[in-house]
């Protein structure tokens, strides 16, 4: 394998250990400032706005640490049928069809997992936002820890 395939591989896996992080954090932080008990009256306003600031801080990390590789200027087309377009050239791709061939049902299959079971464990077994949240926390552990391996 050479050296930029083992880098973009590396960088899928850095990609999807950080998707199945934020899967995993998003709902602790969302299941700990929702918590009327934990935080009182600001319980039903805070969520949103800690998710605010989340997205504040990680727009401004991409602006100051993201350093543009194409330097090539292209007037951006505001046509939705472009990206299917896209999509239809890229998937005539053999390695593009190969990757995408394994990751969308891994894909799929992760999110539904995180999907159905915080509901599972929400009507089945009773819990309230804390016990989801660790067990969803257990689950992207081990989410981020495959992905990383």
């Amino acid at each position: 394998m050479t050296t930029v395939n083992k880098e973009k591989t590396h960088n899928l896996g850095l990609a999807t250990v950080g998707m199945s992080f934020g899967l995993v954090i998003g709902p602790v932080i969302g299941g700990l400032f929702s918590d009327a008990e934990f935080i009182g009256p600001l319980a039903y306003q805070l969520p949103f706005v800690v998710g605010g600031l989340l997205c504040f801080v990680g727009l401004i990390l991409v602006y100051f640490g993201f350093n543009e590789t194409e330097k090539t200027k292209i007037t951006m087309q505001a046509n939705p049928l472009i990206v299917f377009n896209l999509i239809t050239k890229a998937l005539g791709r053999k390695k593009i069809m190969s990757v995408t061939s394994a990751f969308f049902p891994y894909m799929l299959c992760v999110l539904g997992l995180y999907v159905f079971a915080a509901a599972n464990l929400t009507l089945r077994c009773n819990f309230d936002t804390v016990p989801t949240s660790l067990a969803m926390l257990s689950m992207g552990i081990g989410l981020a820890g495959s992905s990383a391996y």
